[in-house]
């Protein structure tokens, strides 16, 4: 029989079954029940914390893809030509805008041609770049894809922005579009952009998109379109040299 302690020098039996009280009975059954709760309890809370780290490191595996918005995947240069035409009678076409912006162009009316850009709903209607809704949408299956536009450049352009991305890039959420500045800041491995300027301080792997303006940049990964888009980044899954 194991003795039951009650102070220094005295000892006692432990009570039999029937010798135990009422409360006794009731009580140490719920305690078993109580240590299984827990015990279960804190075995789902340790699985959720394990789930919660393997979640974690699935989604810091993938790797990032920042996107630029205009003349990317935004058909930029085609609106904006067709109102300068509009409002100063000419018939430019994109072959007069190789390696040219069309303010630097027409440097005499630059500050005209500008201000096009500050209506609140130039940015609204732009076209879609052929193949880059569905390239995007593959690409999203197996990359993290942000949409990073300079749009602090023309603050006027928030609102048209975002509903032009929520329109044609639905499959994107919300707080995968960036509107910044200096996209330096973007922490990705890859920038598809159709400026250089932007590659200067990124920290990855720069990708120019080809635009009439950027026709003569030379030293850059260069993409001449949506599928090569998709070219390329399939090669770099196979490990071949892009």
């Amino acid at each position: 029989m194991i003795p039951n302690v009650v102070s220094a020098g005295t000892s006692r039996r432990a009570p039999s079954r029937r010798g135990r009280s009422l409360w006794q009975e009731r009580l140490l059954p719920a305690g078993r029940c109580a240590a299984v709760v827990i015990s279960q309890t804190m075995t789902l809370q340790l699985g959720k914390r394990q789930w919660g780290r393997m979640e974690r490191r699935t989604v810091k595996s993938l790797k990032r893809i920042a996107i630029d918005m205009d003349e990317v995947i935004a058909d930029f240069s085609e609106k904006h030509l067709r109102l300068y035409n509009d409002q100063f009678g000419e018939s430019l076409t994109a072959e007069d805008l190789r390696g040219h912006r069309l303010w630097t162009l027409r440097p005499q009316v630059a500050d005209d041609i500008l201000s096009m850009l500050d209506h609140p709903l130039f940015f609204r209607d732009l076209s879609v770049m052929p193949d880059s809704q569905e390239v995007i949408a593959e690409l999203a299956r197996d990359y993290e894809i942000f949409i990073a536009t300079a749009a602090m450049e023309r603050p006027t352009s928030f609102a048209a922005k975002y509903e032009w991305l929520k329109e044609h890039f639905p499959f994107l959420p919300d707080k995968n579009f960036v509107f910044c500045g200096d996209k330096s800041i973007i922490y990705a491995d890859y920038l598809i952009d159709d400026s250089v300027r932007h590659f200067k301080r990124f920290v990855g792997q720069g990708i120019l998109f080809t635009a009439s303006h950027n026709i003569y940049e030379e030293g850059y990964v260069r993409v001449k379109d949506w599928q090569d888009v998709r070219r390329y980044f399939r090669e770099t899954a196979r490990g071949e040299e892009p």
